[in-house]
């Protein structure tokens, strides 16, 4: 292992993929902890890709919110190209499943805050395009953080069609998403906006509620025809203590077609805080209470006005 690339010094691997490994560094210069993502050789030698990835790396560094890993640099040293982002110390997701469905309050903590950062990114025409439990870290205080924004830009092109992840995968022999967490028109191949984020959000609450995937398959091609022609089981199936009002939440973002859907984070962050009012306060974190309470003073406030 190298123990430096560019200015930063390697510390320790923390996690490897399809797009390349992962390591937690420092930034001598800075004096602070970063995490350093080493693309992959054979994407990276793609002209194509790498310039389309500087430029969407680029402008998701523009994105500032509390809910997001800060981008810091996309560089190249010796030839290897690397983004240097924010070190969130904490568990993903994806390692928090291995305890099984989150408790309800913890569930509807991370929905408004996840919900909250999609709607800063979306807001500055971002679209994430691989939000899946990997890609979602929580840190120690339960807060939580989406990683990796602009990295999955370029499986598609905005407002054309592109390939699908099993098309790329074949294309060049590199898994480079989990395909569970694609809405059926990103599956297709098709034209994505918000609404895909949206969905893919849908799947990960599902899964947060359930402790399983929403869309079952063998095999990625069976994913994606059933994430197209078939609805989740319903949420009570597995897990009781999820209210009727959030399971009909989440599955309006798993709808097949984008129109059924939220159509803006907003109107699904509106409904999350709603069911607010209506948990056992025992379910109710302290974040979640105050945010309850500004949407319950908006609200008022816009109705006498």
């Amino acid at each position: 292992m190298r123990e430096t690339i560019g200015n930063y010094q390697i510390v320790r691997r923390v996690g490897i993929g399809g797009m390349g490994e992962v390591y937690e560094a420092r930034d001598p210069i800075l004096n602070r902890t970063i995490a350093l993502k080493i693309m992959n050789e054979k994407i990276a030698s793609d002209p194509k890709f790498a310039k389309r990835f500087v430029r969407e790396a680029r402008a998701a560094s523009i994105l500032n919110h509390p809910g997001i890993a800060h981008i810091y640099e996309v560089g190249e040293a010796e030839g290897t190209k690397f983004i240097a982002m924010e070190f969130v110390e904490g568990q993903s997701l994806e390692t928090r499943f291995a305890d099984g469905p989150l408790a309800l309050s913890e569930l509807h903590s991370l929905a408004v805050q996840l919900t909250d950062a999609l709607g800063e990114a979306h807001s500055k025409h971002i679209i994430h395009r691989d939000i899946k439990p990997a890609n979602i870290m929580i840190s120690k205080r339960g807060e939580a953080k989406i990683l990796d924004f602009g990295l999955a830009k370029f499986l598609l092109k905005d407002g054309d069609k592109g390939q699908s992840l099993m098309q790329i995968t074949t294309d060049t022999n590199i898994v480079l998403g989990t395909i569970h967490y694609m809405s059926p028109e990103q599956a297709l191949g098709g034209a994505v906006d918000a609404r895909s984020d949206i969905y893919s959000l849908g799947a990960v609450l599902y899964e947060m509620a359930t402790g399983r995937r929403a869309i079952q398959g063998k095999t990625s091609a069976e994913v994606a025809i059933n994430i197209v022609r078939e609805r989740p089981e319903p949420i009570g199936h597995f897990n009781q203590d999820i209210p009727e009002q959030l399971e009909r939440i989440i599955f309006r973002c798993l709808r097949k077609k984008p129109a059924d859907r939220y159509q803006t984070d907003k109107d699904l962050k509106t409904d999350l805080l709603a069911l607010q009012e209506t948990l056992p306060s025992k379910s109710v974190t302290p974040e979640g209470f105050w945010a309850g309470l500004r949407f319950r003073l908006l609200r008022h406030f816009r109705s006498e006005n």
